[in-house]
């Protein structure tokens, strides 16, 4: 009984944390920058597309010299109308199936980061009906110009909407060992085949942040005993949570600040979760999950965290 107990509180830690670091930019993309250019082919217009990314790896000790800095990825696409036109169709037919439409109108709320990647690349695709026309030589190069502006913004939105759902890839692939299934890995594959995205180099580098969060414990049973101790973040007390919730009765707040509380009701307030490192030190949930955006070391000790792969 005890293991089973032990186990459902490590899946619900887990699937906690999974939430959070899914739902946020990984620390280690950002500056996406896309640059098209036209190639007119007859009657027809290619566009060559140059994408930019900067990666910043999330060292594993703060100490090891020997890490790699930022890293500048650059690759090119060529889009054609014919590429274009089929990632349109096909993107269409996976959102428009049953699946996808009941994320679209309903409560997706178990797994937020996809549902959020769904209704953001329902809005581009919807968005960008328009771009057909780009693909045509017109007479008026201002009006040329004015397209390859628009695809330019369409390739970005894109790119957006797919970096909702890379935490979760990275969580789900490099932590989990398992697969998204279904049509929200169908709809991610597309992407990264339309785009030509290293998606490996780009998860790769977030490893080391999302498998350090999943190293953590969650210790509100034996806080107790850590009554007098602060979390070495923020220096504030890591109090003592019986449960995620505490219930504080009218009149017995002393805080100047606030107002007293009619008597005879019962209001909750979140306490924080304080969780442990794989080294043994206590941190509150917030405080150590944003010093890992920085570094996948203990604050207190500077032990690598992460963990090995599965």
């Amino acid at each position: 009984m005890l293991f089973s107990e032990g186990s459902a509180l490590s899946e619900h830690s887990t699937e906690r944390r999974m939430q959070r670091v899914s739902k946020e930019r990984l620390p280690t993309t950002s500056k996406f920058h896309p640059y098209a250019r036209i190639l007119c082919v007859g009657q027809n217009i290619l566009y060559r597309v140059v994408m930019n990314i900067v990666v910043q790896p999330v060292g594993h000790t703060v100490s090891e010299s020997n890490l790699p800095g930022k890293s500048h990825l650059s690759w090119t696409i060529v889009v054609s109308h014919v590429k274009f036109h089929q990632f349109i169709t096909i993107a269409r037919s996976i959102l428009y199936s049953p699946a996808i439409s009941e994320i679209l109108v309903g409560h997706y709320q178990l797994f937020t980061p996809y549902g959020a990647f769904v209704r953001a690349l329902y809005g581009v695709i919807n968005h960008f009906t328009h771009l057909n026309s780009a693909f045509l030589v017109h007479d008026n190069c201002y009006v040329m110009n004015q397209n390859r502006c628009y695809f330019e913004g369409f390739i970005a939105e894109l790119w957006n909407s797919m970096e909702l759902i890379l935490p979760a890839i990275a969580v789900e692939t490099h932590v989990l060992s398992r697969q998204v299934n279904g049509e929200i890995r169908q709809l991610h594959m597309l992407i990264c085949e339309f785009l030509a995205v290293p998606e490996t180099k780009i998860l790769e580098a977030s490893y080391a942040y999302t498998s350090a969060i999943l190293s953590l414990e969650d210790i509100e049973v034996l806080l107790p005993r850590y009554m007098d101790q602060q979390c070495s973040i923020c220096l504030e007390s890591l109090l003592s949570i019986e449960s995620n919730t505490a219930f504080v009765k009218g009149g017995e707040i002393h805080d100047p600040c606030k107002k007293a509380l009619p008597s005879g009701l019962i209001y909750t307030t979140e306490r924080p979760h304080s969780v442990r490192s794989p080294c043994g030190h206590i941190f509150h949930e917030n405080c150590i999950m944003s010093w890992f955006r920085q570094s996948a070391t203990c604050p207190e000790c500077r032990a690598s965290v992460s963990l090995k792969r599965q």
